[in-house]
């Protein structure tokens, strides 16, 4: 028998409903884990926003009550036995600011500000009764708008009380008096649903090449390829335990006890695989 540890997979992702941060995740369901949300990728991993996590076991969903706000970001957090604290292993992409934009002698866009959907832009001479509004993108009937406002009388931005999803978009109408009706001139395309995701590495690491793997292979004849990552180029200061867990910015000495060093990769997510 031949015992090898494998990484189970844990991911974090942020998408968005009803105008705040959703996570979501796949992982174990230990009961020292959990996600949260960050301002950027600069903060440390203990300056979460302290009302919008969730600990990992409880499902693999969370809706916050946090408003959207461009450049933040997700990240999924295992207890560091040896340092006694929360690390994160798994961080999403910055949240991107979202605009669905239409250009030309019309010229606006479909974006947000916190919980709320808002207009901005400009158009060149807006006539009498020119007016923009917000629909669910399959809408056909232009009576039923969920926000709008004349274009002739003022001018964006345009702040709604629409909270943000996707599924809507915005319209820019022109009224005809000779046949008394709506003329459509421009329309944004439907707001997406954004889900920044990430996979299980730390910034910096890389796939690992064909000539390294097979000399890994050698020695432990178990491991497959999409199971590791290089978290740091060849060094005579090379701390191997530390980098296989994923960090490369931290020095961390493996247990001697042999069982110690088992929990230490088992509180990082490994467990031990019997490979006959």
């Amino acid at each position: 028998m031949e015992k090898s540890y494998k990484m189970n997979t844990k991911t974090v992702k942020l998408g968005y409903s009803n105008g705040c941060f959703k996570i979501f995740w796949q992982a174990t369901m230990d009961e020292k884990e959990w996600v949260g949300i960050y301002k950027d990728n600069s903060a440390d991993d203990s300056d979460y926003f302290k009302d919008h996590w969730q600990w990992a076991y409880k499902g693999s969903s969370y809706q916050t009550s946090l408003a959207l706000c461009a450049g933040y970001q997700a990240r999924y957090l295992v207890y560091d036995n040896i340092w006694k604290k929360y690390c994160s292993i798994a961080r999403t992409d910055p949240f991107p600011a979202i605009n669905v934009r239409v250009t030309g002698k019309i010229d606006f866009t479909l974006g947000y500000q916190g919980e709320y959907f808002i207009i901005d832009g400009k158009t060149e001479s807006p006539r009498y009764r020119d007016w923009i509004g917000i629909f669910k993108a399959d809408e056909t009937d232009t009576r039923k708008y969920l926000f709008y406002q004349w274009a002739d009388q003022t001018r964006p931005p345009y702040k709604t009380s629409i909270k943000v999803d996707a599924g809507f978009d915005a319209r820019y109408y022109r009224f005809d008096e000779e046949t008394r009706t709506n003329n459509l001139l421009a329309k944004t395309i439907s707001f997406p649903d954004i889900v920044v995701s990430s996979e299980t590495n730390i910034p910096g690491t890389r796939d690992i090449s064909s000539g390294e793997f097979e000399e890994l292979r050698s020695h432990f004849p178990a491991l497959k390829k999409g199971d590791v990552r290089v978290t740091g180029e060849k060094s005579i200061t090379y701390n191997g335990f530390a980098w296989a867990l994923g960090f490369n910015d931290r020095w961390i000495s493996p247990p001697e006890d042999l069982d110690e060093f088992t929990n230490q990769f088992c509180s990082y997510g490994y467990f031990v695989k019997n490979v006959a």
